[in-house]
């Protein structure tokens, strides 16, 4: 069920004076373990610098090359986000597959968007923004409740997929 208030399953946070970010550590009731780099926890949102989603402890890492799969699945599931995503490529090396943003937001600050970066136990979630005439750096991510807890609850639901196959 979604939900426009701070979702149960997020442990209520103390902010340390003068922290810029928090992190934050909790399991969904799916079993999925989330973590992040919070900067504000706030009754109509939150802004977060990562994310990061993992298949709970007991589930098996997915093999190698089911993860084309589930990144088409992800990218079905999460089609409703203001900024779908895209397959981009698969790293076989690095065991990891890269979604983005398939509409990048211009702005006169540069080029941003979203990327997901899928490997064997879960996902990670940042937001990039790209100047016209610099690298690529991190900058926070805004959401609502409403769409924080959709989107949580979507990547949960894929990453305990079983019919997407398990390592033995």
């Amino acid at each position: 069920m979604l939900s426009t208030t701070i979702p149960d399953w997020l442990p209520q946070v103390r902010w340390l004076p003068g922290a810029a970010q928090t992190r934050v550590e909790a399991t969904l009731p799916s079993g999925v373990r989330l973590s992040g780099q919070f900067s504000a926890i706030e009754s109509l949102g939150c802004s977060l610098s990562q994310l990061r989603l993992d298949r709970p402890a007991e589930s098996s890492a997915f093999p190698s090359d089911a993860l084309p799969g589930i990144a088409q699945r992800l990218a079905e599931r999460l089609a409703w986000l203001p900024e779908p995503v895209t397959v981009i490529e698969f790293d076989t090396e690095a065991d990891e597959l890269l979604l983005r943003s398939k509409t990048v937001l211009k702005t006169a600050a540069g080029s941003g968007y979203h990327e997901f970066v899928l490997d064997p136990v879960g996902l990670r979630l940042q937001r990039y923004l790209k100047p016209a005439d610099g690298p690529r750096e991190g900058v926070e991510m805004a959401f609502t409740w409403e769409t924080f807890t959709r989107l949580v609850e979507d990547v949960s639901d894929v990453l305990n997929s079983e019919e997407l196959g398990t390592a033995e």
